[in-house]
């Protein structure tokens, strides 16, 4: 089966998960003017992604047995669910509602992404397909990398930040109400949580690699959510010219993922 077919039978997946990489896109592509209007300074809720980062990892950890356990189109339309929420409170463009936003977001998407992959991948019986659909869905979430970025500029000059938080928020209410029918999900993706899952018996062995990982994520969070200031500060770039340069970071990185 081609990669236009694969794509053809998993697509509310790959619209799925593009749009769950858009909301820290925003946060991060119009930090300077979210601290603005917070009233706060951009290192302070630039840092605010790092809350993200805690809440997937305490969230990934604790709900990694759900994935094969419940209903993955369920957990889809709850992870969607959370996601809507975390943009809405986002538009009150308090500091606190930064904090709550951070929070959600890195909850939402500690769940939607391992779901949307496996829902992915047990749509099809074929070894080969099933692989490569899981392939589609992490290429598409970095290719949503380079293009969300401008994408979002856009229609942001007309309707600013908050109208992307307000669109997010409604595509991810529709997108829940989808899932949760058990529309777009393929297949049924009902797994079966085994003793093997349940007691993580394979993290000391792995802890060099979830070390990497955890240095290599740390630092490109790091990046992502300072380098908008940085850009304003030394070039006077504003969002919608700096959203370009997000674009070749996010190409090299869908490349190397792709071709991969």
């Amino acid at each position: 089966m081609t990669d236009r077919h694969i794509a053809a039978r998993i697509w509310p997946l790959l619209l799925v998960a593009a749009l769950g990489l858009a909301p820290f896109t925003v946060f991060s592509n119009f930090l300077v003017d979210i601290a603005t209007d917070a009233g706060s300074t951009d290192s302070a809720v630039g840092s605010l992604r790092g809350l993200g980062g805690v809440a997937a990892i305490l969230v990934g950890v604790l709900c990694a047995p759900l994935i094969d356990a419940l209903s993955r189109p369920r957990l889809i339309a709850c992870a969607a669910a959370v996601l809507g929420v975390g943009c809405a409170i986002s538009t009150v463009g308090s500091t606190w509602a930064w904090v709550a936003f951070c929070v959600l977001i890195g909850a939402g998407t500690a769940i939607l992404n391992p779901a949307v992959s496996a829902q992915a991948s047990d749509t099809f019986t074929d070894k080969g397909d099933a692989g490569r659909a899981a392939t589609l869905v992490s290429s598409t979430m970095t290719l949503t990398a380079m293009l969300a970025a401008p994408l979002l500029a856009g229609p942001a000059l007309w309707w600013g930040w908050r109208g992307n938080m307000v669109a997010l928020g409604l595509a991810f209410a529709a997108g829940a109400v989808v899932f949760a029918r058990g529309g777009g999900s393929g297949r049924a993706g009902v797994g079966v949580a085994s003793p093997r899952t349940r007691r993580y018996p394979g993290l000391a062995a792995a802890a060099p690699l979830l070390a990497v990982s955890t240095l290599r994520t740390a630092a490109f969070m790091g990046q992502l959510a300072f380098v908008a200031s940085l850009y304003h500060e030394r070039f006077g770039l504003g969002p919608e010219v700096f959203a370009w340069v997000w674009s070749l970071s996010g190409l090299s990185f869908f490349l190397v993922n792709f071709g991969g």
